[in-house]
Parts: structure tokens; C-alpha cells; sequence
């Protein structure tokens, strides 16, 4: 498969991008947002975020929005180091206002920021159910009993095609 994005270092899945942010990093983005607006994210909803984040990234700057690993799971694609960070709240919202660690650029601000606004009326549950569909990377990789890395190239074949 051609590679598609502007690659700077190889030892990173599929050869993404040192400039990516840190997963975790997005993820609290994400978190901080919710909780300013007093509508606290699950993590479950969270980590459909994280990958539908990831998606929109891509599509607007043919580049990885993070290199973290994306694994499918029963419920969903899921980032393991941000789902273990966060596992301790189980099923309730997250309540945390932390920063991330380094600013984000303005493409990503306003990426985020469109997604969060869209997915504020969504439940976990519907994301989910989106990242299910027949034929996603997420369908194409799940097995039961298995945490299963999704491609970042499957990701952009199938879901950042034009």
C-alpha cells in the first residue's frame, strides 16, 4: 500500500508522523471541553471520540493525529494507554480538567472542536454502533478474545477515502 502521509520516522506504526500529539494528550482536549461545558465524557464515548478524531484529522491534513495504537475491542476501536489512564471511572462520566501537554495547532483545535460540537448529543452507544458498521476497519479486525491492532492504513483506505 502507497503510504499517504508525510511520514517522519519509521519506527512508528505504519511510519506516522513524529510531529503527531500524544494520544493522551488529544484525550484530554476532549475531556477538558466536556467538562467546561458541564457534560462530563465516559470513557466508552471517549475512546469512540479518540478514533473518529483521528478519521477527521486525516481526511483535513493527510497526517496521523497520533501514532498511539489503535486496538479493536468488543465495544469498539479503542486507544489501550488512554483507556488504562481513565479505566478507574468505569461507566461514569470522567471529571478531570487537565491540560494537555502541549498547545495544539489551529487545524486540530478547530478539528476537535467540530467533533466534540457534533458528537454532544450522541451517546457512547450510538458511536459505537457507527464504528461497528459493516466493513469498517473495526469489523475487519475484531475477533473475540482478541485485542487486535487496526491499521492505520486500513483506517485511510476505508474510512478517509474521497
Amino acid at each position: 500500500m502507497e503510504k499517504r502521509h508525510n511520514a517522519k520516522t519509521k519506527s512508528l506504526q505504519n511510519g506516522g508522523s513524529d510531529m503527531a500529539y500524544d494520544a493522551l494528550d488529544v484525550a484530554k482536549y476532549i475531556i477538558k471541553k466536556y467538562y467546561g461545558m458541564r457534560n462530563p465524557v465516559t470513557n466508552l464515548k471517549l475512546q469512540k471520540m479518540l478514533y473518529f478524531a483521528w478519521i477527521r484529522y486525516y481526511k483535513e491534513t493527510k497526517e496521523y493525529l497520533f501514532n498511539d495504537k489503535i486496538e479493536a475491542w468488543m465495544l469498539g476501536p479503542v486507544v489501550p494507554n488512554v483507556y488504562y489512564q481513565y479505566y478507574i471511572y468505569a461507566g461514569i462520566p470522567i471529571r478531570e480538567d487537565k491540560e494537555p501537554s502541549k498547545p495544539f495547532s489551529p487545524e486540530a483545535v478547530a478539528v476537535l472542536d467540530k467533533l466534540i460540537e457534533d458528537c454532544m448529543d450522541k451517546t457512547a452507544r450510538e458511536l459505537v454502533d457507527k464504528a461497528h458498521k459493516n466493513g469498517t476497519p473495526w469489523d475487519r479486525t475484531y475477533k473475540p478474545d482478541e485485542k487486535k491492532t487496526i491499521d492505520f492504513e486500513m483506517i485511510i483506505d476505508v474510512e478517509c477515502a474521497a
